[in-house]
């Protein structure tokens, strides 16, 4: 039994509205019935109706693309009507998450606002619209291509929007990552072509400098020349740095012990870094040597300690920890090959970085720091050495988190040593200091050929000077006696090493000397095969270490005390 209305007038307004509900559902159902046709249909053709819509649900459910549909509200609302199973697979999204729900219900402010935008596009324009957008999903960061097609009504309305979806996120990445080495590699290429050149204009201004410094008797004097030679060291560490990015720098890896490494440069860095900044080295106890160049890994730990030190400027932690990891495929160009590492990991409790910062961070001269603070080659320089070393570099940071570094390297296959043995050991001062050597130079730059002559002079040796290779030969070819050749390794017509094979042929013991302002590996290799490279810019006590080192080889070899 039902309860009629106390106030009938309120009953009167009641039955009113209801039938006025019921009048537009019976409109409504009129109009679906007139958009379904205006025949009846027989049964084939019911069985056919059939048939494509269930041809329809399994291509929906089965396409290898994401498949949405979205309700258009009168309220302007819109509402996921459905979503196919490939929707979750790409984006984490799940149907509860999704239907009957709006974007700005089911998605993050940034990316429902800007969808939003686009469905309305949709249905204002009633055209097909396509376009690109980049968010975050539950899965992560994505990159997605969709397509929205309007569904119109039979009164002409847009009703329904059906949206197709692409994911791009691999492609992307991918594209980004060719694009920033190409970038790297352009920088890089540029970087070895300046560094020859630079490096013989080094050599002639530390060498003449050295020689200055020497015979300078008042002390201004000596002041000001020794502030212009070490401003041309310093050139010499910028572009060592900037070989250590383009990944040219010669490397002499061998077994390290890690965990002993960082014990020992513990003391360093707490100095460096100054008492308000703490320094925690965790070390796991056990940790797999790793096959590197002790002195450019220093060089590298160096450079990120004082990172994170300009990152503290009020004081914070440094911790650096050793572990053992593997690793899937890298995601981005810095990281390391999938394998297993031997990892450090060094982590501040600074500032960090920005977000959009932080895909340039490796770029050289990109630094966050303010003018004066800082190169820009630290990481730039660590990338380099890691990779070249055949590991890599994760980098973690978000504002006022901090960031962490984590250099991955390659595990030695055999143990390291407590003390390192050179592969060639010759002490300095052996024959070189008994007696006045007789040398044959060779170089084409006339201001390295000068400053390498008078330093070797210096030393209390007799210099004959060539500019080419074919000078050369003709000396020797007049019967000219020499107890050592220092021979540049790029010079035009006939190179180094081709210079060094035909010296050989005729005097197969003669002791060399290559010097060279290139580091490609693939070029210095082939020099260590016929004799001792001293690479450029050195100072007079590196020419003499050398010529210490191939004379007294010689000697060795000859089987003379």
């Amino acid at each position: 039994m039902s309860t009629l209305p106390s106030d009938p007038a309120a009953g009167d307004l009641e039955m009113a509205a209801e039938n006025a509900r019921l009048r537009a559902e019976i409109e409504r159902l009129e109009q679906l019935i007139a958009e379904r046709g205006a025949r009846t249909l027989s049964t084939n053709e019911r069985g056919e109706a059939a048939g494509n819509e269930a041809y329809y649900a399994a291509f929906f459910e089965n396409s290898p693309n994401d498949l949405f549909v979205l309700d258009v509200c009168e309220d302007g609302r819109f509402v996921f009507e459905q979503v196919n199973p490939m929707v979750t697979k790409s984006t984490g999204y799940t149907r509860d998450m999704l239907v009957g729900k709006t974007p700005q219900q089911a998605l993050t402010p940034a990316n429902s606002s800007r969808l939003a935008e686009k469905y309305r596009e949709c249905v204002e324009t009633r055209q097909r619209i396509e376009y690109e957008v980049a968010g975050v999903a539950p899965i992560g960061e994505v990159v997605r291509r969709t397509v929205l097609v309007p569904i119109i009504d039979a009164a002409g309305n847009v009703h329904k929007i059906l949206g197709t979806s692409t994911d791009l996120t691999v492609l992307r990445r991918t594209e980004q990552a060719l694009f920033q080495a190409q970038k790297m590699e352009a920088v890089g290429q540029l970087t070895r072509g300046f560094a020859h050149d630079f490096n013989n204009l080094l050599t002639t201004i530390i060498g003449n400098l050295e020689m200055l410094i020497g015979r300078m008797r008042g002390a201004r004097e000596r002041t000001l020349v020794g502030a212009a030679l070490q401003a041309a060291e310093r050139g010499a560490d910028l572009t060592s740095r900037l070989l250590a990015f383009a990944r040219r720098q010669p490397l002499q890896p061998e077994p390290i012990n890690l965990n002993q490494a960082l014990a020992n440069l513990a003391d360093m860095l707490r100095s460096a870094l100054g008492g308000l900044i703490s320094v925690e080295i965790e070390l796991t106890p056990g940790a797999p040597a790793a096959l590197v160049d002790s002195k450019h890994l220093e060089l590298a730990l160096l450079n990120l300690a004082i990172n994170a030190r300009d990152a503290m400027p009020d004081g914070g932690t440094l911790r650096i920890t050793t572990s053992r990891e593997t690793v899937g495929p890298p995601f981005r160009l810095e990281h390391p090959p999938a394998g297993d590492y031997v990892v450090i990991s060094v982590a501040d409790t600074g500032a960090g970085i920005a977000p959009e910062l932080l895909g340039r961070i490796f770029e050289p001269f990109f630094t966050t720091k303010e003018p004066g603070r800082g190169s820009g080659l630290g990481l730039s320089q660590a990338l380099g050495f890691v990779q070249q070393s055949g590991g890599g570099i994760t980098v973690d940071s978000s504002p006022g988190q901090g960031t962490t570094v984590r250099l991955y390297l390659p595990p030695a296959q055999e143990k390291a040593s407590e003390t390192r043995i050179a592969k060639i050991a010759s002490p300095v001062g052996s024959s070189i200091s008994a007696r006045p050597l007789s040398v044959l130079l060779v170089d084409d730059d006339a201001g390295v050929r000068d400053v390498t002559a008078a330093l070797i002079e210096s030393l209390g040796h007799r210099v004959i000077r060539a500019d080419t290779g074919m000078a050369a030969l003709d000396i020797l070819a007049q019967g000219a006696d020499f107890d050592a050749a220092v021979i540049d390794y790029a010079m035009p017509g006939m190179n180094g090493v081709e210079l060094a094979e035909r010296v050989r042929e005729r005097r197969a013991e003669l002791p060399i000397l290559f010097i060279t302002g290139f580091t490609e590996p693939d070029r210095v290799n082939g020099l260590h095969a016929l004799g001792i490279v001293l690479h450029k810019p050195f100072k007079a006590a590196d020419l003499a270490t050398k010529l210490a080192q191939i004379t007294g080889f010689s000697a060795h070899a000859a089987g003379q005390p």
